[in-house]
């Protein structure tokens, strides 16, 4: 296994991701997600969005994880539930990111 890159687990379909930004610091990198959980054994998800924070010493694998993850948004952007989701969430998306700049 190569050290150099993330080991990464995503599943579309425990969680719909609505929105990823990211911020980079001198020591560590952070990328911020937000997403609506499913429910179990059903179809349905989770009307509030969950704000989820990830860290890393690493700023190529916290690129890449930012990355994959902007790949599920846009993913998700054609679902009519994302639609449904993201206007429900709109503020919390627009804080994220405006915090992550």
């Amino acid at each position: 296994m190569n050290k150099n890159k993330p080991v990464l687990t995503l599943n579309m379909s425990d969680k719909m991701y609505l929105a990823v930004a990211k911020n980079f610091t001198d020591a560590l990198s952070f990328v911020y997600t937000l997403a609506c959980n499913k429910a179990a054994n059903s179809d349905k998800y989770d009307m509030v969005a969950t704000p989820q924070i990830h860290t890393f010493r690493d700023k190529a694998s916290a690129r890449v994880y930012h990355d994959t993850v902007a790949q599920l948004v846009e993913a998700n952007e054609a679902n009519a539930k994302y639609k449904i989701l993201f206007d429900l969430n709109k503020h919390q998306i627009e804080d994220l990111m405006t915090y992550a700049r």
